[in-house]
Protein backbone atom coordinates (compact mmCIF):
# COMPACT_ATOMS: atom_id res chain seq x y z
CA UNK A 1 0.00 0.00 0.00
CA UNK A 2 1.09 3.21 -0.69
CA UNK A 3 -0.86 6.79 0.15
CA UNK A 4 -2.31 7.27 -2.65
CA UNK A 5 -3.74 3.91 -2.69
CA UNK A 6 -4.82 4.80 0.87
CA UNK A 7 -6.40 8.11 -0.35
CA UNK A 8 -8.60 6.35 -3.18
CA UNK A 9 -9.57 4.04 0.19
CA UNK A 10 -10.78 6.77 1.83
CA UNK A 11 -12.37 8.96 -0.54
CA UNK A 12 -14.51 5.07 -1.57
CA UNK A 13 -15.06 5.07 2.49
CA UNK A 14 -13.04 2.06 3.10
CA UNK A 15 -11.60 1.37 6.57
CA UNK A 16 -8.05 0.93 5.53
CA UNK A 17 -6.17 -1.59 8.76
CA UNK A 18 -5.34 1.22 11.20
CA UNK A 19 -1.26 0.36 11.61
CA UNK A 20 -1.53 0.41 7.76
CA UNK A 21 -3.16 3.88 7.80
CA UNK A 22 -1.04 4.98 10.29
CA UNK A 23 2.11 4.62 8.75
CA UNK A 24 1.68 5.12 5.40
CA UNK A 25 -0.05 9.13 6.87
CA UNK A 26 3.83 9.19 8.90
CA UNK A 27 5.19 8.15 5.64
CA UNK A 28 3.59 10.84 3.29
CA UNK A 29 3.78 13.69 6.38
CA UNK A 30 7.85 12.63 6.31
CA UNK A 31 7.27 12.85 2.08
CA UNK A 32 6.26 16.17 2.70
CA UNK A 33 8.65 17.65 4.85
CA UNK A 34 11.21 16.44 3.02
CA UNK A 35 10.24 17.94 -0.48
CA UNK A 36 9.98 21.14 1.80
CA UNK A 37 13.30 21.56 2.86
CA UNK A 38 14.11 20.68 -0.25
CA UNK A 39 12.57 23.90 -1.71
CA UNK A 40 14.13 25.58 0.74
CA UNK A 41 17.52 24.76 0.44
CA UNK A 42 17.62 25.22 -3.51
CA UNK A 43 15.77 28.74 -3.10
CA UNK A 44 18.66 29.92 -0.43
CA UNK A 45 21.20 28.34 -2.96
CA UNK A 46 19.84 30.46 -5.54
CA UNK A 47 20.39 34.00 -3.26
CA UNK A 48 23.57 35.10 -3.00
Amino acid sequence: MNATFLAVLQNKGIVADIAAATALTRGWNHTRHVVSVAQELRSNHRQP
